[in-house]
């Protein structure tokens, strides 16, 4: 049996470097550089959060005929699996015509946007806590599927190798056409769940 390489860890990474002669106090700069070119080459989210949902409160807006909710089911899908995740979300308290959409709507589930509403601050040099952590499980959990996109860039896997064995168990049931994932912040050499072999419906990884 080939033997496995050794992790990488942070205590490890620390000896190196004093074995070179460089202090624990160049570690952060050095992983804001990778950081930084790691997601200059990642593929943007097909959706953004930087647009935001508003409603009418005009008065003739307000009495107006909805005509949006009288449109077919699969195009009501296709509006909101162009929206991020937490908007998808919220278009189930509309009315009752669009509580059921959200949930059989291809979903674009992106955990740098529930940084955001979170409170975090949305820079690739911090990583998600672990409410985000737990966001990404409620939304995976509660949607039956599939994902057209599940973007992972902000979340620590190593602080969450429980999470991300659930999410990969759900995305193997589920589907998921694009999935991106970044392993952060440390150990740097993380074994991945088998199950991700299992990602059949997989089309960009």
């Amino acid at each position: 049996m080939d033997r496995q390489p050794p992790l990488i860890t942070m205590e490890t990474m620390l000896h190196q470097m004093a074995s070179h002669g460089m202090g624990a106090e160049m570690v952060n700069p050095t992983l804001d550089l990778m950081y930084d070119l790691l997601y200059n080459f990642l593929p943007c989210p097909p959706v953004s959060a930087a647009s935001f949902l508003s409603a009418d409160s005009s008065p003739t807006g307000g009495g107006s005929e909805d005509r949006l909710s009288a449109l077919p089911d699969a195009i009501l899908r296709n509006v909101v699996s162009r929206l991020p995740a937490k908007d998808a979300a919220r278009t189930a308290v509309l009315s009752s015509r669009w509580r059921p959409l959200w949930r059989s709507a291809p979903l674009a589930l992106v955990d740098a946007h529930l940084l955001q509403s979170a409170g975090g601050e949305d820079s690739p040099h911090h990583a998600g806590s672990g409410s985000v952590a737990a966001a990404v499980s409620r939304v995976l959990e509660a949607h039956r599927g599939p994902f057209r996109c599940v973007n992972l860039t902000r979340s620590s896997m190593g602080a969450n190798r429980a999470e991300l064995a659930l999410w990969l168990d759900l995305l193997a049931v589920k589907g998921v056409e694009e999935f991106v994932f970044v392993n952060r912040p440390w150990p740097l050499d993380f074994p991945l769940p088998t199950t991700i072999f299992s990602l059949a419906s997989v089309k960009r990884l």
